[in-house]
């Protein structure tokens, strides 16, 4: 995976148990080792500190020059996810259906709390306002904890697994399912509205400034949403099927899997790496679609033979306008 960083430089994992950090000038790259499998996730918290989990079963604190900082071994199970939250605290999943909360002190992480209770993978952890948390899970429920892992409510509704939960301004949440719908509830549990609409999976949401929802999906389709008519305002369908669209705390990104670019390496133009797919990507603010961050080249992470690096450039194909509008507004 490739995540980029508060100072514009990008960090990726390595099949050499390794991660890098690559600066956009085209410097040489920093190496972070001490991970003796696979490193599966990386994040960084606000205070500059770089978190990975790895297959060897290890969540470990770097700094951005590299120099590990703290170490944990995690004992039942492989870290399956890591969710930054807020003062610079963080959640890892496992595997055994289970996920921690943990703040990292000198060169220590103190797990806070354990929280258990869903019968499958934790997909998603939230924090809300009250400094509860919210988990969504494989086992088709959320449920909302106390800072010290008591259960405080079990919402129910959903048919199949629940992919993603956001909090809205007025406190009520929002959360997306493989069942092709979102739900809207209090935050006691209660069901207030299922929006339908979507054929496919429903992988995420944003609330925009004017309290809509804008959902993503495998369908091909964007869905503008109104809570208060409980209904679908407008959709973005794309002209062309195999777009993918993902979510974060900066918006909503869309690529292809048949990709709107190349990648050109040593002269020949080869299939785009996904992991590379969000920068190029487009912002959806709702009606418009606009580029969203390019860069022009990337530092390939693994040396050849010689042990000379190569750079990757990203092309647009012949005749793309990155401004091009890739789909239409459908108003139902």
């Amino acid at each position: 995976m490739i995540q980029p960083l508060a100072d514009d430089s990008i960090i990726s994992t390595s099949d050499n148990h390794t991660l890098y950090r690559w600066p956009f000038d085209g410097s040489e790259p920093t190496q972070f080792v001490g991970n003796s499998f696979l490193v599966l996730h990386v994040i960084q918290l606000t205070n500059g500190s770089i978190i990975s989990a790895s297959y060897d079963n290890t969540l470990r604190c770097w700094s951005p020059d590299g120099k590990e900082l703290a170490h944990f071994s995690e004992q039942s199970g492989s870290i399956e996810n890591l969710i930054p939250l807020p003062d610079d605290k963080l959640v890892s999943i496992s595997d055994d259906a289970t996920f921690r909360h943990w703040s990292i002190e000198g060169h220590h992480f103190k797990q806070l709390t354990r929280f258990i209770g869903h019968s499958n993978l934790v997909t998603h952890v939230i924090q809300l306002t009250d400094s509860s948390l919210v988990s969504a899970s494989n086992d088709y429920t959320l449920r909302r904890w106390s800072s010290d892992g008591r259960e405080l409510a079990c919402f129910s509704g959903h048919s199949e697994c629940v992919t993603n939960v956001i909090q809205l301004t007025d406190g009520s949440l929002v959360s997306t399912s493989n069942d092709h719908t979102l739900c809207h509830w209090s935050p006691d549990g209660k069901a207030l509205a299922c929006l339908s609409g979507h054929s496919g999976w429903v992988t995420g949401v944003i609330q925009l400034a004017n309290d809509s929802l804008v959902s993503t999906s495998n369908d091909d389709t964007l869905r503008s949403w109104d809570l208060k008519a409980n209904r679908c305002t407008a959709y973005w369908q794309a002209l062309r099927n195999g777009y993918i669209a993902t979510v974060d705390q900066e918006g909503i990104h869309l690529h292809s899997d048949t990709p709107i670019h190349t990648i050109e390496w040593q002269g020949q133009r080869v299939p785009n790496d996904p992991t590379l797919a969000r920068y190029a990507g487009f912002l959806v603010d709702g009606q418009r679609l606009a580029a969203w961050r390019f860069p022009q080249a990337l530092r390939w992470p693994e040396p050849d033979a010689t042990g000379d690096y190569h750079s990757l450039t990203l092309l647009w194909p012949d005749g793309h306008d990155p401004a091009q509008i890739l789909g239409q507004i459908v108003t139902p």
